[in-house]
């Protein structure tokens, strides 16, 4: 049994669904590319991603990446488009190559709430790092 890191005493735990039969692509971080430089940067048109997750129920998308590990401005241009979708995004970062420590489940716990109303309006969460 999964252990409870919640202090209220409730289990809250991750849950997956994957709609088979559809194809499917695994990102990082949404938008994130290099440019000819090899430098890493924000790719506009990769955001286009964030329309597809929309369109197929994601509706709350939780950003693991550490701001510094990230090119200039990535989280507040990837707030923004998710925004414009009238999508949701909270950063949660976790640092690479790391697990969730205390701080992340801090935050994570009072986010029980919101996970329940975007499955209860039958939406996703996504996730990226």
């Amino acid at each position: 049994m999964p252990e409870d890191h919640c202090a209220d005493g409730a289990f809250s735990s991750v849950r997956t669904i994957c709609a088979l039969g559809r194809p499917h692509h695994h990102h990082g971080l949404l938008g994130l590319d290099t440019d000819f430089r090899g430098q890493a940067c924000i790719n506009p048109d990769l955001l286009a991603t964030l329309t597809e997750a929309g369109a197929a129920g994601m509706k709350l998308l939780l950003v693991h990446a550490v701001d510094d590990e990230l090119p200039t401005r990535a989280i507040r241009m990837l707030r923004h488009a998710t925004k414009a979708r009238n999508l949701w995004m909270i950063a949660l970062p976790i640092n690479d190559y790391g697990v969730p420590g205390a701080a992340f489940l801090r935050n994570w716990c009072p986010l029980r709430p919101l996970f329940a109303q975007v499955f209860a309006a039958d939406r996703a969460v996504g996730m990226c790092c």
